[in-house]
């Protein structure tokens, strides 16, 4: 446990200094994820939850399913995090998509499930259909 704290106080500097649109123009997802996961604002937080979207790789799948999961964190946050795994796509996003779909939510709040299943059934409404899919029905 303590590690952990020691861990979250190193990088919180680095995260309160942290400039997204440099992140985003030097593709760093791996700093993205960091200042998703321990932003030091809330709006730093959907910065980055919006830059790993934009930047589109695999890797930050994983971490933004874990904060649409996160029902310590704020709702635009975790909605943030469902359109940009639409924006990535591809098989692992479209299964924490579907996943998001049918969000239960620990506290019961109806209006933060209905808005992280809203975000995943329209991001899934809008992924571009495969090509598989398209030889499948011709």
């Amino acid at each position: 446990m303590t590690k952990v704290i020691q861990d979250a106080n190193i990088n919180s500097k680095v995260i309160r200094d942290a400039d997204i649109n440099s992140l985003v123009t030097r593709k760093d997802v791996d700093e993205l994820i960091e200042v998703l996961k321990y932003g030091g604002t809330r709006a730093m937080q959907m910065d980055a939850a919006i830059a790993l979207g934009m930047i589109g790789k695999q890797k930050a799948i994983e971490p933004l399913f874990k904060m649409i999961n996160n029902p310590y964190a704020w709702i635009d946050i975790r909605v943030y995090s469902v359109q940009s795994l639409g924006r990535i796509g591809g098989k692992k996003a479209i299964e924490a998509l579907n996943k998001a779909a049918v969000y239960k939510d620990i506290h019961g709040r109806t209006e933060d499930v209905e808005a992280i299943r809203n975000a995943a059934k329209t991001a899934l409404h809008l992924l571009p259909p495969s090509k598989k899919w398209w030889k499948f029905w011709k």
